[in-house]
């Protein structure tokens, strides 16, 4: 289990983070647009 009292988040872990979520968002959009068929 991680102590989160020693856990540090810096600004580039949290600019990290948000790269992140910001492709996650742009996944599930483009898979919005994608024809039924075309869905695994």
């Amino acid at each position: 289990m991680i102590r989160t009292d020693s856990v540090q988040i810096t600004l580039e872990i949290l600019g990290l983070i948000a790269g992140i979520d910001e492709f996650k968002e742009g996944a599930w959009r483009a898979l919005g647009t994608l024809a039924p068929d075309r869905l695994p």
